[in-house]
């Protein structure tokens, strides 16, 4: 959702959803019932580089997920994949 100055037509601000994937391997099947594009903001996000190798991040990072959406296998950095921007 975006709110938008009709005057000028410029955004103010976006509203983004937060998931919560802590657990993600219990409730799987619930990311292919999400909206098309939300999954495509999921799946465009940034990788998780501690997942791939542990030695690429900040040492203080807690790691990202590794998780199935439309039967393709993600890794997926904890901060950016499940925020998606809400739409209208």
């Amino acid at each position: 959702m975006s709110y938008v100055l009709n005057s000028s037509k410029r955004t103010l601000a976006r509203m983004k959803l937060r998931i919560y994937p802590e657990h993600i391997q219990e409730y799987q099947s619930f990311l292919d019932t999400l909206p098309e594009k939300v999954k495509k903001e999921i799946k465009k996000a940034s990788v998780c580089k501690r997942l791939i190798n542990p030695d690429d991040c900040n040492p203080k990072c807690i790691m990202g997920y590794t998780f199935v959406l439309d039967g393709e296998q993600y890794q997926k950095c904890r901060y950016m994949a499940f925020q998606p921007t809400l739409t209208d």
